[in-house]
């Protein structure tokens, strides 16, 4: 009865759970440092679990500054990972001073989208490209598109409108 006890709590024990993480480097780093923060990243997510998706960290502008910074290099990997240690991933995050600002959330399969490694299957279907902004051009061939009524036409129609 003990073992069977035992080998249950071992199984918990490992299970591993799908977790996102999002993060910004400090813009003082070369190519060359990031690709080392992120293998270095890598190594300890492989330890307790297995890598799903990674995006490629690109230089970005901030929302807003962080540590008086408005840029920063911007990272994105989903991976597995062992629920009794993601405490300790998050300490060692919190410890490099590489990291300006991170977020690392849980994931259920059955609600949130689980990336592949494909590209084509990255972009969810609630995707929606970013409106253009108008140009100068376009919002005066817009008013010109618009029919311009007269006040008289106005008054007819709410007379119309309010007979009825």
């Amino acid at each position: 009865m003990k073992s069977k006890n035992l080998t249950n709590q071992q199984n918990h024990q490992e299970e591993k759970e799908f977790y996102e993480l999002a993060f910004f480097l400090t813009p003082q780093l070369t190519d060359n440092e990031v690709n080392n923060v992120l293998d270095e990243l890598q190594e300890l997510i492989k330890k307790e679990g297995e890598i799903v998706y990674v995006e490629p960290i690109q230089l970005r502008k901030l929302a807003y500054s962080i540590k008086k910074m408005t840029e920063g290099h911007f990272g994105f990997l989903q991976f597995k990972y062992s629920k009794e240690k993601i405490s300790d991933l998050k300490s060692l995050i919190d410890k490099n001073s590489n990291f300006l600002r991170y977020l690392l959330i849980r994931l259920d399969p059955k609600e949130d989208i689980i990336y592949t490694s494909e590209p084509e299957e990255k972009k969810p279907l609630s995707f929606k490209k970013p409106k253009e902004p108008k140009t100068q051009e376009a919002i005066r061939t817009k008013k010109e598109e618009e029919k311009e009524i007269s006040l008289e036409e106005l008054e007819k129609k709410l007379e119309e409108i309010l007979k009825q």
